[in-house]
């Protein structure tokens, strides 16, 4: 098999990593790879640590640009990439010698546009978690793909542990102007395009939490509303394209402003007119959300929110 992977490797203040992850991707067992290694204006050495790599590996392609974030420097990747299947790691990860054979083996097998694996996490004390314990291979078609999106369940909100067909990616790109959970997104948008998945559970890439994977899981801030806006704007098309899913959608959204609402309290989040949006939006989905299958504790908080979320506030701090 002789079809080009091109894997896109956003780069910015990672020198303590990147060695790791661009070692990793040279090693695969499967070498018809082109890497692009994207220095987002780094103010470290890892732009010098990208140059000196494809010096030495004439796979890879190196591109410097002024600091625009993930987003952009995924773009540039997608703009820049000649290859029949894309991929992208993140730089301060690192995947298993056999990742790619894996996923290309797959989406050849099943005639899929999308080849997913399961990945597993490092903590900061180096200890590994799996994250699906079960060994299974499984094909899910467009619909069972955007359910599994949203549910959050064989089919993560992510993009560093599959390849997609490059056909399906025409004019599907990244947003610049969202911060967070853009990789749903654009994950979203390719799902559309493609009329199956495959997905195996054995852990071929390796997620690792450090100080420059942080954003997620740091304090609320006005950028987390971006998680509410993206879970807007998909519900928004799910309701056009596949109304057999809107009571999911409806659920995951509110879901998501429970969430939001939990950790805006525990920061000690103040934007009110943030905060009342989020009220509004579980006020908006409250009679579904409590017939639905969300859990208890969800259906609780949900209303006590819509009641008065400053009353939630002072009960959960």
């Amino acid at each position: 098999m002789d079809k080009l992977i091109s894997v896109i490797v956003p780069v910015y203040k990672v020198e303590k990593y990147l060695s790791r992850c661009i070692d990793s991707i040279i090693a695969q067992t499967y070498k018809y790879l082109e890497i692009l290694l994207i220095d987002d204006g780094s103010p470290d050495n890892s732009g010098r640590i990208c140059d000196d790599y494809a010096r030495k590996d004439h796979r890879i392609r190196v591109f410097h640009k002024p600091n625009g974030g993930v987003s952009s420097a995924r773009n540039l990747g997608l703009k820049e990439a000649k290859g029949e299947y894309i991929g992208f790691v993140d730089s301060d990860d690192y995947i298993a010698p056999q990742m790619y054979e894996v996923l290309i083996n797959n989406i050849e097998k099943y005639d899929a546009d999308i080849s997913i694996c399961g990945f597993s996490q490092e903590d900061q004390n180096g200890v590994f978690h799996r994250y699906w314990q079960e060994d299974i291979t499984e094909t899910f078609d467009t619909v069972q793909q955007i359910d599994s999106l949203l549910s959050n369940k064989y089919y993560r909100c992510s993009i560093w542990d599959r390849i997609f067909k490059r056909k399906i990616l025409k004019n599907v790109f990244f947003h610049d102007d969202i911060k967070i959970y853009e990789d749903m997104l654009f994950d979203y948008e390719a799902i559309k395009k493609s009329h199956k998945a495959v997905f195996t559970s054995t852990p071929y890439y390796y997620y690792c939490e450090n100080d420059s994977s942080s954003a997620a899981r740091s304090p609320f801030s006005d950028t987390k509303m971006d998680i509410l806006r993206v879970f807007d704007i998909i519900k928004a098309d799910i309701e056009k394209r596949y109304p057999i899913l809107n009571k999911t959608a409806k659920r995951e959204f509110t879901r998501n402003n429970i969430m939001c609402m939990q950790l805006a309290v525990s920061s000690g989040y103040d934007n009110r007119i943030n905060l009342k949006l989020i009220q509004r939006n579980i006020r908006k989905n409250l009679f579904s959300y409590l017939f639905s299958s969300a859990a208890l504790g969800y259906k609780y908080s949900a209303v006590l929110i819509s009641v008065n979320w400053r009353f939630y506030k002072v009960l959960k701090v």
